[in-house]
């Protein structure tokens, strides 16, 4: 869900709070943003791979800190500097190709 629709269905709540509310649970490790839908999901692994159905919405989490470092790696040997790196798949999932 976007800070946007959390604040609809919270009486007396401004999305600037629900937004504050949801960066601390990022920073706690509690929520993750899925930058691609400008929403978020509760976080089930640190650093990983994020899917995302495009047709129902179900999303997973997987932790693949291999590719991380490897990007970070790649990041070192261009000299560049990540602030962060969010690895996020669009795709269908299985439930979704059977219909």
């Amino acid at each position: 869900m976007g800070a946007y629709q959390i604040a609809a269905q919270l009486p007396h709540v401004a999305a600037a709070q629900v937004y504050r509310a949801l960066e601390r649970h990022v920073i706690n490790g509690k929520a993750r943003r899925i930058a691609s839908r400008k929403a978020y999901v509760p976080s089930s692994c640190d650093g990983g791979l994020t899917t995302l159905c495009s047709i129902c919405g179900k999303f997973e989490m997987f932790d693949c800190q291999e590719a991380i470092t490897g990007l970070a790696r790649l990041c070192d040997d261009q000299d560049f500097q990540p602030n962060e790196i969010f690895l996020e798949m669009t795709g269908v999932c299985h439930a979704c190709q059977v219909i």
